[in-house]
């Protein structure tokens, strides 16, 4: 009983000797990591899909080195200001979120998510500018091409706030593209976007020679619906090129148009 008893207290002991050692490394190590040089500046910028980088490393460390007092490699780690790092490289464009931090290595790592651009404007003077996902306008990137369906037609100059205010044509298409963007078959119809002068949003598709007129954003995903059927029921035997309008402003109906004779209704 005894000498079981001691082989207790004897772990016991030993644990509590295991734990400070523990502790007083991780003291050591955050000290050491505090009061060390940064060994390496590491910039992970995760891509968008297909391998598309709107901003690259030479990109951040440029504007780092404009906006930032600081060399970054070698520099002592309890001078940096890693939350000011952040904010300037949030101030990129293309940089949705970032993330600063000192590892245990003493590398100076800067996570970046880039934005994700959606739809890209052109304006009747050939101005040109992505929207992205969350409805911000975005300078188009000198670094990539990115295959986006094109808004063009009857447009104001673009505002942030007008992404807002439904009754906008900008909220209009920005909706309706986020509606596309979910919908597989719609994403692979959609080509274009044009707005008209009633602020009617009409959709070109990558094939045939028609237009198919969504007027705005509500009950998109019915109006989606009603075209695949007519897509699936009504083309084929009739051929894509025969219409050059598919109306479904109207709840619940599809008019087609064909090209130089009345409508029909189905």
């Amino acid at each position: 009983m005894k000498t079981g008893k001691a082989m207790q207290l004897g772990l016991k002991i030993l644990g509590f000797v295991l734990f400070g050692v523990a502790v007083f490394g991780l003291i050591s190590a955050t000290d050491a990591r505090s009061t060390g040089k940064v060994s390496k500046v590491i910039v992970d910028i995760r891509p968008l899909e297909g391998n598309v980088f709107l901003v690259e490393n030479a990109d951040l460390a440029e504007l780092l080195k404009k906006n930032y007092k600081l060399k970054l490699k070698d520099q002592h780690v309890d001078k940096l200001d890693l939350n000011k790092i952040e904010s300037i490289v949030e101030k990129n464009d293309f940089v949705r979120d970032a993330q600063v931090y000192i590892d245990a290595r003493n590398n100076l790592k800067i996570r970046v998510e880039q934005r994700t651009p959606v739809l890209r404007v052109i304006l009747r003077d050939q101005a040109t500018f992505y929207i992205d996902e969350a409805g911000r306008k975005l300078p188009v990137s000198d670094n990539a091409v990115l295959r986006l369906p094109v808004l063009t037609g009857e447009l104001p100059q673009f505002r942030n706030d007008m992404i807002r205010d439904s009754s906008n044509v900008y909220s209009r298409a920005f909706n309706i593209i986020l509606a596309v963007r979910k919908d597989p078959f719609m994403t692979g119809l959609t080509e274009q976007l044009v707005a008209d002068d009633k602020k009617d949003i009409s959709i070109i598709p990558k094939l045939g020679n028609h237009r198919i007129i969504l007027g705005n954003a509500d009950d998109i995903g019915n109006k989606f619906k009603r075209l695949e059927i007519f897509y699936k029921k009504g083309m084929p035997s009739e051929g894509w090129d025969l219409y050059k309008e598919i109306n479904l402003k109207y709840r619940d109906q599809v008019i087609a148009r064909k090209a130089d004779v009345s409508p029909i209704k189905s």
